[in-house]
């Protein structure tokens, strides 16, 4: 089976650029431009989430890779690059924190159901309480924006377990998402 990468860059802080690749099963381009549509439509409902000076910008070309074995089959083309979403939280925040999504399955991994995660960071001071936790009106907007992208994409979102040694990889079709009430930290190698 196929599938493909649709990405965006992250822009607009100290440690940027940053990447968010989500995955879609399927060669329909109908499909898949829905699905980079859906992308972008979920950032924009938790734009009030994200810094004033972080960007969102999707790249213009999609990568389909084989599953199984995680070579790149080819590269294609949006028919409509996904416009940029600017945030609009609060201008302050901390560059390497934020939040995560939980991407739920129902295909087991040895004693566990797999997941995927997507990273949502950094996030603006205005989606923390003072105990750094997410506040409950920045958590209600997190958890129906990943839940509303869940049903509009229904079907061809996918978590990919990557192959080992050129063989092994796998993909699960999203049913769910989970957001929760703490918070995510990222590093870089160079820390």
């Amino acid at each position: 089976m196929t599938i493909n990468q649709i990405t965006a860059t992250m822009t607009g802080w100290n440690g940027a650029p940053g990447y968010m690749s989500l995955y879609c099963q399927g060669t329909d381009t109908v499909a898949i431009q829905d699905f980079a549509n859906a992308f972008r439509a979920w950032i924009d409902a938790i734009k009030g989430q994200f810094p004033t000076s972080v960007q969102f910008a999707w790249r213009s070309d999609y990568r389909q890779v084989n599953e199984i074995t995680g070579d790149l089959v080819t590269i294609g083309a949006l028919g409509v690059v996904p416009s940029v979403v600017n945030g609009a939280g609060t201008a302050d925040f901390n560059a390497g924190a934020g939040a995560s999504v939980n991407w739920l399955t129902a295909d087991s991994a040895g004693s566990r159901l797999r997941t995927g995660r997507t990273y949502l960071v950094p996030l603006g001071g205005n989606a923390y309480e003072s105990n750094g936790t997410l506040t409950p009106a920045g958590l209600v907007v997190l958890r129906a924006a990943a839940a509303a992208f869940v049903v509009t994409t229904g079907g061809t979102h996918v978590v990919w377990k990557r192959p080992v040694d050129g063989a092994g990889g796998a993909i699960s079709e999203v049913i769910a998402s989970r957001v929760n009430d703490i918070g995510a930290l990222l590093k870089s190698r160079r820390d």
